[in-house]
């Protein structure tokens, strides 16, 4: 049984590899693209910034892949992540910070980065968090419009 969801996502990625996983825009992103650069992310945000279980990063993005792409990153360093909208005032951005005692935030310019490249290959950095088990029968999509949710 798999209890959590990095274990899914890298079932689903072993599955299903050059499937689309996110869609944006025009843009596209298969599973085993977004597995990459959620995981090279990763790797830096434990290796360089120390974070691991028991932090939350709070993730201050635009609406864009970005978003899906920090989310795994930062469950994947054992780590829990807080959304924060581009329309709060600084005031209320500082106080998550202070109150997460947040080492760092993910923001756009977190993002464009260039980080190193890693690929995760089932024997590796991330053996300490997880191990793939079998889960989803198909592949399920991402896809982000520039819309807000409705209600």
């Amino acid at each position: 049984m798999i209890d959590n969801i990095v274990k899914a996502f890298e079932s689903q990625v072993d599955k299903t590899p050059d499937l689309t996983a996110v869609e944006f825009a025009q843009k596209t992103m298969t599973y085993s693209e977004l597995n990459d650069k959620a995981n090279s992310i990763a790797k830096y945000l434990i290796t360089e910034k120390t974070i691991g279980s028991g932090d939350i990063v709070p993730l201050l993005l635009s609406r864009n892949e970005n978003i899906v792409i920090a989310m795994l990153a930062v469950l994947k360093t054992g780590a829990a992540y807080t959304a924060l909208s581009l329309q709060y005032p600084e005031s209320r951005i500082n106080f998550v910070k202070e109150q997460t005692n947040a080492k760092l935030i993910i923001d756009d310019v977190f993002m464009s980065q260039k980080f190193k490249q890693y690929k995760w290959n089932g024997n590796s950095f991330f053996d300490k968090f997880y191990k793939v088990q079998n889960f989803f029968p198909y592949a399920i999509p991402i896809v982000l419009d520039n819309e807000p949710p409705r209600m």
